[in-house]
C-alpha cells in the first residue's frame, strides 16, 4: 500500500480495504482504536485483534445474519449462493473477518 492510498483510507470513510490488502494484514485495528495498520508497522507487533465473533440470525430479515461482538452489533452478514456480503458498522481486523467466515462455515455446514 502506498502512502496515497493509506491516507486516502484514514481521510475517506467511504473508502474501504480491498480483499487483497486484507489478505496481507491491513485492518483498523482496535487494539490502536481504530488506526489502520498493516505488514512493516510496529503497531503489528502489538496487535492482539483476535475477538471472537457471534453470528445470530436476524428476526426481521431472513438468510441474514447479525455479527456481534461482546453483545454488540458491528455488522451483517447477507449470503449470497456460495458467497456471503459482509456489512460493516464499526472497523474490524483481517483477523476477525476470518473468524466471521470460519463462523459462517460452520454454519453452512449443518
Amino acid at each position: 500500500m502506498d502512502d496515497f492510498r493509506y491516507f486516502s483510507l484514514i481521510e475517506n470513510q467511504d473508502e474501504c480495504l480491498t480483499v487483497g490488502e486484507m489478505s496481507k494484514g491491513w485492518h483498523f485495528c482496535l487494539d490502536f482504536d481504530g488506526l489502520l495498520i498493516g505488514p512493516g508497522m510496529t503497531e503489528m507487533s502489538y496487535c492482539t485483534c483476535n475477538p471472537e465473533p457471534v453470528l445470530e440470525k436476524c428476526e426481521h430479515l431472513p438468510d441474514t445474519y447479525k455479527i456481534l461482538l461482546e453483545g454488540k452489533l458491528i455488522g451483517t452478514l447477507n449470503p449470497n449462493n456460495d458467497d456471503a456480503i459482509l456489512e460493516w458498522k464499526e472497523p474490524v481486523s483481517f483477523t476477525f473477518i476470518n473468524r466471521v467466515y470460519q463462523q459462517w462455515e460452520k454454519i453452512r455446514a449443518k
